[in-house]
């Protein structure tokens, strides 16, 4: 079963677990939001997210992105994508793609270093998605889709 998720950003209260997530990232992960690009340091991000994928959450094997391919999935988008980069002092950590449409933002695509996992960055993502999306006064944060038994979607039903 696959369901669309969406929050009603006036009505989310984060849960225990989620308070924790954004007292330990909030002072550490800087967030920069910007026009989608390519670039190396994100092909290489992309590329070991996907393989640490394929490794441990059984993820089918994937060719890397080449610069074109990424361009096509990430930057040549029908709606205004805003491209969210997570800092974690000056290493790149996690990107996100945002589609702002009139009714809130689509968090569309988010991959992450695989060697800060434990830091719960979909999680933090998601969090950050709704926090911009209610200081820009929108009613939604759409999170994408969640697939029943995907090991790698299930942050989006918490």
């Amino acid at each position: 079963m696959c369901r669309s998720i969406r929050v009603l950003v006036e009505q989310f209260a984060p849960d225990r677990s989620q308070r924790r997530n954004h007292k330990a990232n909030q002072q550490e992960i800087r967030l920069e939001i910007g026009e989608p690009d390519v670039s190396d340091e994100k092909l290489g991000l992309y590329d070991r997210y996907h393989a640490f994928q394929v490794d441990n959450v059984g993820w089918n094997e994937h060719a890397p992105k080449d610069a074109s391919d990424y361009f096509e999935s990430f930057v040549d988008n029908p709606f205004p994508t805003e491209e969210w980069r997570y800092y974690l002092g000056a290493n790149l950590i996690g990107l996100g793609y945002v589609d702002v449409v009139a009714s809130g933002l689509s968090a569309i695509y988010f991959f992450h270093e695989p060697a800060y996992r434990d830091r719960g960055l979909g999680t933090w993502n998601v969090l950050c998605t709704i926090a911009e999306a209610a200081r820009r006064r929108l009613p939604y944060a759409y999170l994408g889709y969640l697939v029943e038994g995907c090991r790698s979607s299930v942050y989006k039903g918490r």
